[in-house]
């Protein structure tokens, strides 16, 4: 079976994947009573059961920087190699091993499923490749109006074919999508 490089994220209705300055609050949003009350959804929308399936985990120098250094990124993470991709070469620190190469030359190397966490930027350049295997996005119910989007726009052209839609009490809607052969 091959390795396969799947997109896990979340996204305002509106598309974007945080806020302006960054911020990723906004993900916490939705109970179950589907209200936007600030209170955490008791349900994990898949979270364990995709985590428990891939071997390693990918992620961009900003999205690192905005969760590398918390308690919450050591205690989730601290299982996996986390691969953070910077235009700077970094020592490595703890399971994390800072990437400065090219993508495509990069995958070749992996060994098993990976999690490509984010950000837009490192997204990009993955689908600009056609790297990503499969899409899972999670769409939180709330507009933004502004922020980082998820897609930048400058990538290629890609049919995709939906693999399964899941609704949750709280609002939240998660769609799959695998990309076509």
């Amino acid at each position: 079976m091959e390795k396969k490089i799947i997109l896990y994220i979340a996204t305002s209705l509106d598309g974007f994947i945080a806020k302006k300055d960054g911020s990723i609050d906004f993900l916490n949003l939705g109970n179950k009573s589907g209200e936007s009350s600030g209170e955490k959804s008791k349900d994990d929308y898949g979270y364990n059961e995709f985590y428990s399936s891939i071997g390693a985990i990918i992620m961009g120098n900003t999205t690192y920087k905005q969760v590398g250094d918390t308690k919450e990124f050591e205690e989730y993470y601290k299982d996996k190699p986390v691969f953070v991709f910077s235009r700077k070469p970094k020592a490595q620190k703890r399971n994390v091993i800072f990437v400065h190469e090219d993508v495509k030359e990069f995958v070749k190397k992996l060994k098993s499923d990976t999690w490509l966490v984010g950000g837009a930027s490192l997204l990009t350049e993955f689908l600009k490749d056609g790297l990503v295997d499969k899409f899972i996005i999670t769409i939180i119910p709330i507009l933004l109006g502004e922020g980082i989007p998820l897609f930048k726009g400058d990538s290629k052209e890609k049919n995709l074919r939906l693999a399964d839609v899941k609704s949750y009490d709280s609002g939240v809607v998660q769609l799959s999508y695998q990309t076509k052969v």
